[in-house]
């Protein structure tokens, strides 16, 4: 993270091959919230929580779309053969 709300925001992704099962994504996230001794206790109290639910359900929806069998499309421009902007 270069700016931002958060004093540090690491956001990382590791695929693995699951044998004919397909591909495993898990994400690593590391961050520090800004304002210490305060920005610790959101951290605790707030901030984790939120940021776990916010990713499971947005990765929940990136496999739906990616399984489906043609949701997937419209994300991509078939003209150009890359991802749509």
């Amino acid at each position: 993270m270069t700016r931002g709300a958060f004093r540090s925001f690491v956001h990382d992704h590791f695929f693995e091959e699951n044998g004919n099962e397909g591909t495993i994504m898990r994400d690593t996230l590391r961050f520090e919230a800004p304002l210490r001794p305060i920005g610790f206790l959101a951290e605790k109290l707030v901030l984790r929580g939120y940021l776990e639910r916010f990713l499971r359900e947005r990765n929940e929806v990136i496999r739906r779309v990616a399984q489906s069998t043609n949701d997937w499309r419209r994300y991509i421009d078939t003209d150009k053969g890359d991802a749509a902007p």
